[in-house]
């Protein structure tokens, strides 16, 4: 919810007056923005409700969906550079310069 608070914030000169398609992977936060807030957790009602005042505020209709994790690769690739991502494979280094090796070696 914080990433789309800082979204929105970040492009409000751009999105000011217009509509807005939030798509996110946190189901939590796609459902408190869906119905403008929520019981379980007061941190993540207090900022749907920033994010809903500021966008009144600034006349954007904001509209929200929930793309699942395993899809929303793209996004988690430019947010964890450094780190393999769940919804991906990868083989070790070593494991890889052995398998050069052996096809080198069949060249």
């Amino acid at each position: 919810m914080l990433a789309i608070q800082k979204a929105v914030l970040h492009f409000l000169p751009l999105i000011r007056g217009k509509v807005v398609m939030i798509h996110s992977d946190n189901s939590s936060a796609v459902a408190y923005l869906r119905n403008q807030g929520g019981t379980h957790s007061l941190p993540m009602f207090h900022l749907t409700w920033q994010i809903l005042l500021e966008c009144q505020l600034q006349g954007i209709t904001l509209l929200v969906r929930h793309i699942p994790g395993c899809l929303n690769v793209l996004a988690d690739s430019l947010l964890r550079r450094h780190q393999i991502i769940g919804t991906e494979w990868s083989l070790p280094p070593s494991i890889v310069h052995q398998m050069f090796s052996i096809w080198l070696l069949a060249m």
